[in-house]
């Protein structure tokens, strides 16, 4: 995992909005209002996120990325990690220069201390993800393979024919300036 502050921030750049941290509990309320300080944004870019310290929040704020009809874009040196890939799945719109890191794992119940590969496919557990990847456009199939890519403290970094198989991207991986 990569690592950075627990708070997520929000960097204005023209038109983009540059987010790099953790989703906290008190992170979908901050992101709001950067977005409403910064009303002209309209794509949000991805830079280090090494994942989610609240699931529910995280899953929001996915939905309200696409709610605000916004597009994600993730650079030659952005790395998400773990829930980064629903912040980035909520983008209308979703590019990414080729070199950009995508790790994907299991998520866990620290709680309970199970992983969600070890459910049943029909545990409420999985509902969650699972409906927002729906509404999301994001097909089922990839919830099984994020949670069975890795256990929860590993981490499978995707390969550019897992993101095009799963439709990840709405247009060709770019070739970044040099």
């Amino acid at each position: 995992m990569v690592s950075l502050p627990d708070d997520m921030t929000f960097t204005p750049s023209g038109d983009a909005l540059i987010i790099n941290g953790e989703t906290q509990s008190d992170t979908l309320a901050k992101f709001k209002t950067a977005l409403d300080q910064y009303p002209g944004t309209r794509t949000i870019i991805l830079n280090i996120v090494p994942g989610s310290d609240d699931d529910d929040v995280n899953l929001k704020m996915a939905r309200v990325i696409r709610k605000k009809n916004l597009s994600t874009h993730l650079t030659k040196d952005s790395i998400i990690e773990s829930g980064g890939i629903e912040l980035f799945m909520g983008g209308v719109e979703r590019t990414m220069e080729r070199g950009a890191l995508v790790g994907v794992h299991s998520w866990s119940d620290d709680d309970y201390g199970y992983e969600a590969h070890e459910l049943p496919k029909d545990h409420k557990d999985h509902k969650p993800y699972i409906k927002t990847y729906q509404k999301l456009g994001i097909p089922k199939s990839f919830y099984w393979f994020v949670v069975n890519a890795a256990p929860s403290d590993g981490m499978h970094f995707m390969t550019e024919d897992e993101i095009v198989g799963f439709n990840l991207l709405t247009k060709p991986i770019i070739e970044p300036d040099q």
